[in-house]
């Protein structure tokens, strides 16, 4: 019945999802899930009074609302920027004894950040601390994220390089990328490309397009397209390699057809392809390049049409 309920609900047909369950209800016991389900679609149509409806019907059923329950409507709330109710339902979470988890917290932390309410946004560390909540990766990354637009650098950093390793919490792509982002955007390239060389000796990610795309814009916007640029090409040309090697056997790569049989060790294929170019300016005159692309698509998108690469 759930996997029906949730069908309709997706294609916005709560209503007749409605009757089809007050039709199988006598002979399907519904559960948490059912009426998780039932919340879920009520928002999604923006009939939330509906799903607040819901919440008390579930209780009836003998279903205790859990924390994904409250975190729909909270949810919902943060779209609409009702940030009001967003707090008088964690305080509704807290006094029924299902206060709102970190992924919660993400979620309205991000939704303020959106909003531009940087201020009570940077409050939802202390208030989530105070109810014991612990930050995980994604939620530092959020709040990396939200100092960067408040403007708070020395903040970030102090949660980046200290609080971070403190609860011994690991940054992902995301966390390093805000950082490099963070650091370009105030002028502290060398400081950016610090976090660059972290990020690519670390176990758990390394770094991508979007890493390496703040730091060419930091290096077009401040001229710096010497040996800085050359360094920073470099990196993304082994980069490629190593990404090439690790992630890419079972992708169709540089455009290449490949047969299903075929898959196997195609990023090993392609790594060695690119090896063989040598270095970065000679890969870039293969305008069919993953790593020339990368670059041409960047060149397209900067709004500085007056430097020039010299690829010779």
């Amino acid at each position: 019945m759930n996997l029906l309920l949730d069908t309709l609900c997706k294609e916005n047909k709560v209503e007749k999802a409605r009757a089809i369950f007050l039709e199988l209800k006598s002979h399907i016991q519904p559960n948490a899930h059912t009426f998780n389900i039932f919340i879920h679609g009520w928002c999604k149509i923006n009939q939330v009074d509906e799903a607040h409806w819901t919440i008390q019907e579930m209780k009836g059923y003998g279903c205790r609302p859990c924390v994904i329950s409250y975190s729909i409507i909270i949810q919902y709330y943060c779209h609409q920027s009702s940030f009001h109710k967003v707090y008088e339902f964690l305080d509704d979470m807290q006094a029924q004894g299902c206060p709102a988890n970190v992924v919660t917290y993400t979620t309205i932390m991000y939704s303020l950040t959106k909003s531009d309410a940087f201020g009570e946004a940077l409050q939802i560390p202390e208030r989530m601390k105070s109810v014991g909540c612990t930050p995980d990766t994604l939620f530092y990354s959020a709040l990396i994220h939200t100092m960067g637009r408040a403007n708070q650098l020395l903040e970030a950093v102090q949660v980046f390089e200290v609080e971070m390793p403190k609860h011994g919490v690991i940054p992902n792509a995301s966390t390093y990328n805000s950082m490099i982002a963070l650091l370009c955007h105030h002028g502290e390239q060398q400081k950016a490309i610090n976090v660059l060389k972290e990020m690519e000796k670390s176990p758990f990610c390394k770094p991508d397009a979007q890493s390496y795309y703040q730091l060419l814009k930091s290096c077009f916007k401040v001229g710096k397209t010497g040996s800085w640029l050359s360094r920073l090409l470099d990196d993304m040309f082994y980069a490629l390699v190593f990404w090439y090697l690790q992630v890419a056997d079972n992708l169709p790569l540089l455009n290449m057809p490949v047969a299903e049989d075929e898959k196997t060790g195609h990023g090993r294929k392609a790594a060695c392809m690119i090896v063989e170019y040598g270095s970065p300016n000679e890969l870039l005159k293969n305008n069919s390049s993953a790593f020339s692309k990368l670059l041409t698509e960047f060149l397209k998108k900067s709004s500085d049409s007056n430097h020039h690469l010299d690829l010779t």
